[in-house]
């Protein structure tokens, strides 16, 4: 079983455990973030879903993603300029970071031992207690830099 299909049936269990219905709207939506692997704003799912044929509201996506976040099922990440985008977070999840491709909007996610290092340094020499951080890095993907 893939790691998007593993998400889906968990996102679709804690659903059912905490009372919530699982009806069509909502599982057209857990599906299609499963789909796309996460990383995507609501504009995205939005469009894969009408692709797919799939009626759902544009408000009853973002119910959906509000809701799966609040259950801690996506996490939603603000990127600055333009919309947040939601990552899957599955059971056992690590803390990570972004990277931006600024021609397509493509984001990757990345982790780095040493610059969680590096910021747990930095808090340790400011006036204020850090709890909690997020690093977005802004370029090119090798995609866009092909041209293809």
């Amino acid at each position: 079983m893939s790691k998007r299909s593993a998400w889906a049936e968990h996102a679709l269990r804690v659903l059912r455990e905490g009372g919530y219905r699982a009806g069509e709207a909502r599982r057209a939506v857990v599906e299609q973030v499963a789909a796309q692997g996460g990383c995507v704003d609501a504009e995205r799912i939005d469009a894969g879903l009408r692709k797919r044929g799939r009626r759902v509201g544009t408000a009853s996506v973002y119910r959906a993603l509000g809701l799966l976040s609040e259950l801690g099922l996506l996490r939603r990440v603000s990127l600055g300029e333009g919309p947040a985008i939601y990552e899957l977070v599955g059971p056992g999840d690590h803390h990570h970071h972004h990277l931006v491709c600024e021609r397509c909007g493509s984001t990757t996610p990345f982790e780095d031992e040493r610059l969680e290092a590096a910021i747990a340094r930095l808090g340790e020499r400011l006036p204020h207690s850090v709890t909690s951080h997020e690093v977005t890095l802004h370029g090119t993907c090798a995609r866009c830099e092909r041209g293809t």
